[in-house]
């Protein structure tokens, strides 16, 4: 915690040091202070979190089960009624499945949470940066201690080790079904095969 602690300092340090740079038109620092930000992310995430990350098809699977959800809760009266679905991401890291569901037609509000205060960091900076359809807001908890203005439409969460039962998965899941997806709601994975 206290080397997530000097991170998000540094980031925010940064941050400031390249807005001031861009304001004074120093292109030269601004140049410098994104280097000092790339040099930080990559020093602030484990190496398996890329990995995960560069894994186009398991992001590419999780981006086609999040559109057919949407496409089937946009069915429901009570969904449209309230202007789409609202979705929330377990464990969002950078962000990435927040994005690809933000930008789902049928996708009214995205909550993410991600108890890494870096990567919080590091998520609320990559959206930011990005075009979306709806909102997105960035929780700095854990699911289990989440408080939502009301239960969302579709849990979706990729929290998983290789073996699926590291992380506190299963615990998360069970939490997030009870208490934080709606009746008719939508959690993506569903179910998992152990072999």
């Amino acid at each position: 915690e206290a080397d997530e602690g000097r991170f998000i300092l540094a980031f925010q340090t940064l941050r400031r040091a390249q807005a001031l740079a861009r304001r004074s038109g120093q292109t030269r620092g601004e140049d410098q202070a994104e280097a000092a930000l790339e040099g930080l992310r990559a020093a602030a995430l484990q190496r398996w979190h890329f990995q995960m990350i560069n894994d186009v098809l398991r992001g590419e699977q999780y981006g086609r089960a999040i559109a057919a959800a949407v496409e089937d809760l946009s069915q429901i009266p009570e969904v449209a009624a309230k202007g789409g679905v609202t979705a929330l991401d377990i464990g969002t890291g950078t962000g990435l499945l927040s994005l690809m569901c933000s930008q789902t037609q049928g996708v009214h509000q995205v909550h993410a949470c991600e108890m890494n205060d870096a990567l919080c960091s590091i998520a609320q900076e990559v959206i930011d940066s990005q075009q979306r359809s709806c909102p997105i807001t960035i929780h700095p908890s854990v699911s289990t201690e989440l408080k939502l203005p009301s239960k969302v439409d579709l849990v979706f969460c990729e929290v998983f080790d290789a073996g699926l039962l590291g992380e506190h998965a299963l615990p998360t899941i069970l939490h997030a079904k009870k208490e934080l997806l709606s009746e008719n709601g939508v959690l993506i994975p569903a179910r998992a095969r152990i072999f």
